[in-house]
């Protein structure tokens, strides 16, 4: 108890003890003096007392021993000593999303999220390659990590076979613009696929299929695109998203080391950053040339693709622009004297009839084509497409190869 309290209730018994003193019965007359004032002096030593404790007295706290704490601050991590007391804080990081200053850009940022991709793996007849291939299907989902919104996303994506000699490079898909709204802490995910020649684990050819685990490593190059409003036309830049996919692991897509994109880069850049004007074909080098045309031969295997393994035809406008383009690219001047009116020409034909018949009756056994409703559009465009992807390859190798010579057909 402190000694302010014990000098207010002294005052408290002494006050009492004073009133008693004068109206309480049973003291004598003549003692009766003597008590009052015996009383009043307690009363006013009490008093004194009081005002000593409360005013004069230099009371002393106990010590008191401080609790561990957990602090959280933002930003901060570490270990703090309090100087003079055994106090130990420990700060923690902040969470993942923190909300922007007024000052911060608003600004969406993707990152991969492995977790919610799924990629699988088969073996399949390509017709474009004409040959059992390893196909893989990937669903990859990209989060926004940013502080911003991002609408209108698209995404081009390529990839190198960077064991390849030399490392080459294709254009694996283009991601058209979405009209959704991507919020912070939400996420899209972008399909698409690739597939690639198989060996078998027999040299003979016998066994059964497989890829080389050290050859076959695609090294896939994702670029984003956004728009931070609905009707902007201002386009953002993600940064650009690495992933190695490799037959050991053939269900999943892991980061890529920088050796391997210093492998891929530039084979990747050949074929993104070339410039070419399709509209005017002056002189170039000879290897660009035919890196356009290796493009262009790979663009229209995945139409095949698309078409053999899901129906998935391209329109009339579609075939038209690629047949354009290819024409083109085939008559460059960089190309003469090696390629003639006579290879032009034998450029524009249709391919083999009894293998375009097969082609077709294939697409009849997996349901795509009908014999109840026939489509001439779409016979025509497998006639079409089919004829001059493959063209194309007798072309690639007819200038390759100065012994070469288109085989007749």
């Amino acid at each position: 108890m402190s000694k302010t309290t014990v000098g207010a209730a002294s005052i408290a018994v002494t006050f009492l003890l004073t009133v008693a003193s004068t109206v309480a019965p049973g003291i004598p007359e003549e003692h009766r003096m003597k008590a009052f004032v015996a009383t009043l002096i307690l009363l006013a030593l009490a008093c004194a007392w009081w005002v000593w404790a409360k005013f004069f007295s230099r009371q002393s706290t106990p010590p008191v021993s401080a609790p561990k704490e957990n602090v959280y601050a933002a930003n901060v991590s570490g270990n703090v000593a309090a100087a003079g007391r055994d106090v130990h804080q420990t700060i923690y990081q902040a969470p993942p999303f923190v909300t922007a200053s007024p000052q911060a850009p608003q600004r969406a940022e993707f990152f991969y999220n492995p977790e919610r991709s799924k990629i699988t793996f088969r073996f399949g007849h390509v017709p474009a390659f004409d040959k059992t291939c390893a196909i893989v299907d990937l669903l990859l989902h990209f989060d926004n990590r940013g502080n911003g919104p991002a609408y209108n996303l698209a995404a081009d994506i390529h990839g190198c076979w960077i064991h390849d000699e030399p490392p080459r490079a294709v254009r694996i898909d283009r991601i058209e613009p979405t009209l959704d709204k991507i919020l912070q802490g939400d996420g899209r995910s972008l399909n698409f696929a690739f597939s690639r020649p198989a060996g078998t684990s027999q040299p003979d050819g016998t066994g059964f299929l497989t890829l080389n685990t050290r050859k076959d490593i695609l090294v896939v190059l994702i670029e984003i695109t956004f728009t931070q409003t609905a009707g902007s036309e201002d386009v953002c830049k993600n940064d650009p998203i690495w992933l190695t996919w490799t037959p050991q692991r053939h269900t999943d897509i892991v980061s890529t080391t920088h050796s391997d994109v210093a492998i891929a880069r530039p084979a990747i850049d050949r074929i993104r950053q070339g410039g070419i004007d399709r509209t005017e074909r002056e002189p170039q080098s000879v290897f660009v040339a035919l890196d356009e045309l290796k493009e262009m031969e790979h663009e229209g295997q995945k139409m095949l693709d698309r078409m053999f393994l899901h129906g998935d035809f391209p329109t009339l406008p579609e075939l038209g622009d690629f047949l354009s383009r290819t024409l083109a690219a085939a008559r460059q001047k960089v190309f003469a004297p090696r390629v003639t009116a006579k290879e032009i020409g034998k450029f524009q034909k249709e391919w083999d009839e009894t293998e375009l018949l097969q082609q077709k009756a294939m697409l009849y056994d997996a349901g795509f084509l009908k014999d109840d409703s026939p489509d001439s559009n779409k016979l025509g465009t497998v006639d079409l497409l089919y004829s001059r992807v493959q063209r194309l390859k007798e072309l690639i190798a007819f200038i390759e190869d100065d012994s070469a010579t288109p085989p007749a057909s």
